[in-house]
């Protein structure tokens, strides 16, 4: 067990391939309560961003339970703390992705997770590491 708060986010990335499946949620859940000292970090932008994956078509035919979605929602909200984002950045190759480094430095996270190629290629941003949820899984198994 570690003494230090770990500060983390998960991109929508990641959560949408929970949700469908991509990743198992048991796993999920198991990664986040083998952790009593990770904290959880979101903003708007990225709860608007998990909110509309309800409505791609992709997602609509892996995942039909509404169910799921609606408590996987209420859970992160529950376990999360929100961030009114301040930061300004322009940094990452796909605009629509600087609101997650917005949060990354605004939250001082110390991980942000993510699948997205345009996030991972900087590796880091101010203190906060960008990483896989699989390398994350691995930092949390050591």
């Amino acid at each position: 067990m570690r003494d230090k708060t770990i500060k983390v986010a998960f991109d929508c990335n990641v959560i949408g391939s929970v949700l469908i499946g991509g990743i198992s949620r048991q796993r999920f859940i198991e990664v986040l309560n083998a952790e009593n000292n990770l904290q959880l970090y979101h903003c708007e932008q990225l709860l608007y961003e998990i909110r509309k994956l309800k409505d791609v078509p992709y997602f609509k035919k892996k995942n039909s339970d509404e169910r799921i979605f609606t408590s996987f929602i209420q859970e992160l909200n529950i376990r999360s703390l929100i961030v009114e984002l301040e930061s300004k950045n322009l940094i990452s190759r796909d605009v629509k992705d600087n609101y997650l480094l917005d949060l990354s430095q605004d939250a001082d996270l110390d991980y942000l997770i993510t699948g997205d190629k345009d996030l991972l290629i900087l590796e880091s941003h101010y203190s906060t590491k960008i990483i896989t949820l699989k390398s994350f899984v691995e930092f949390l198994q050591r």
